[in-house]
């Protein structure tokens, strides 16, 4: 029985040997950094609320391709959940994130909503693209592999620990407590996005 806080669990959604292209090419030609710390705020990008490794995918050239699988993935999701009316759909930015072993997120809410350039000058300005009156509706996580152990997503408001495969993708709203469980063994490889709602 899944959680009541998943709005969609879509198994499949990523065929496994696109999952295996992305993870080639994010290690190949991403440019890993130390997640930053919970909550992207201009002091705070440093910290041990989290302590795994991402790299962005739309701000390399050898990984924008990536972009288009999610998006295209993610509607179909949606479409088949929710419908395909509704209030106009806009995704962020893709991180390829990677947890090895030891490595996790703390409990936390997800930000509701993207940051304005003055709170976050330098993300801001790399990322190029932040608009006034956007909702975000949902964080979206993929799973690019299941070949590790440890490493499960637990909600803590049910209790339940969700361990994915690979190509399943996870919706949920942002507001629900959340944590990433310490991978015992291997390496664990998600990409998470979320989409925003035109209020």
């Amino acid at each position: 029985m899944l959680p009541h806080e998943l709005a969609c669990f879509n198994q499949g959604a990523l065929p496994p040997a696109i999952c295996a292209e992305i993870i080639e090419a994010a290690e190949k030609h991403g440019r890993w950094l130390r997640s930053g710390q919970v909550g992207y705020t201009s002091d705070n990008f440093v910290g041990d609320s989290r302590t795994s490794s991402e790299t962005w995918v739309e701000r390399y050239e050898p990984l924008l391709w990536v972009r288009d699988q999610l998006i295209a993935a993610a509607t179909r999701t949606l479409d088949k959940y929710l419908g395909s009316g509704g209030p106009q759909r806009y995704f962020y930015e893709s991180r390829v994130i990677r947890y090895q072993m030891g490595e996790y997120l703390r409990a936390h809410e997800d930000n509701p909503r993207p940051l304005s350039f003055h709170e976050n000058p330098d993300h801001g300005a790399r990322a190029g693209h932040y608009y006034l009156g956007w909702r975000k509706v949902f964080t979206l996580v993929f799973y690019l592999n299941d070949n590790y152990s440890g490493g499960q997503l637990k909600f803590l408001q049910s209790g339940q620990n969700i361990a994915p495969t690979t190509g399943d993708l996870l919706l949920f709203p942002p507001s629900e407590l959340h944590e990433s469980l310490p991978v015992l063994e291997g390496t664990k490889y998600i990409v998470t996005n979320a989409l925003f709602y035109a209020d």
